[in-house]
């Protein structure tokens, strides 16, 4: 009688909505990056016929139940905070969230815990209502993307001679910093170590972040080549078309 059991996978976590995909007349098929579970995908139910009951970018506490850890499964979630408002009125913050989830959808697998960006994603869902902010948030959560995958930047000390004085330039080959004199004779080979890159809580205008994201999207690019994630960049480059729109 064994083989008639049913065997039931269920857990609870908070998570952002990345996608809603309408499923029939009053139903989604929902993805959401949850804290401890990562990016996972479930049937949602919606009460009514009209409208989504939640959005893209809202942050909710999930139920999800399904008979096998592998199967589609059923989403159950209650609103804890809603998406930025600024995303309702200004394009470039609707493009920056859709530029850092289009970038997790990306580079994160289905089930795989990412606590650390999942915090720095909250950070910046924060702090898109707030004008002098999240520039400086958006760049720290690239960085913070490029670690999780196995990018990280280190711009503290040179890689070539040790020096922590006079670092003007990143390897694009292994994102370290170099010195002037470490980089001598190869400057053209190099990607500027800008000030923004040097302390992002000072990007405060759109020309300090298309700097550093210049530098940052180099190593997403070499990244995403696995031919899986290079379509998760398009959300992005709108990003950096919009930013560079207003800085000319």
């Amino acid at each position: 009688m064994i083989g008639h059991l049913r065997c039931c996978m269920q857990w609870e976590d908070e998570g952002v909505i990345l996608a809603l995909d309408r499923f029939g007349e009053r139903q989604f098929i929902a993805s959401c990056f949850g804290r401890e579970h990562g990016i996972r995908r479930g049937l949602l139910r919606q009460a009514g016929r009209h409208g989504r009951p939640y959005q893209l970018a809202d942050l909710v506490t999930i139920s999800w139940r399904a008979r096998h850890e592998d199967r589609l499964g059923t989403f159950t979630m209650e609103p804890k905070r809603h998406a930025p408002l600024a995303m309702f009125s200004d394009r470039k913050v609707l493009a920056m969230v859709q530029s850092s989830i289009s970038l997790i959808r990306g580079f994160c697998g289905e089930s795989e815990a990412h606590r650390g960006l999942f915090d720095g994603l909250d950070a910046l869902l924060l702090a898109a209502d707030q004008q002098s902010l999240w520039r400086s948030v958006y760049l720290r959560f690239e960085l913070l993307l490029l670690a999780d995958i196995g990018y990280a930047m280190d711009l503290n000390k040179c890689a070539v001679t040790g020096s922590y004085d006079d670092l003007l330039y990143v390897s694009p080959r292994t994102g370290r910093a170099v010195s002037a004199s470490g980089a001598f004779g190869y400057e053209h080979r190099m990607l500027p170590l800008t000030p923004g890159l040097k302390d992002p809580k000072n990007v405060d205008d759109d020309a300090m972040l298309i700097d550093a994201l210049q530098v940052t999207g180099h190593f997403l690019e070499k990244a995403a080549g696995d031919l899986v994630a290079p379509k998760f960049l398009h959300a992005r480059n709108d990003l950096t078309k919009l930013l560079h729109g207003d800085a000319s």
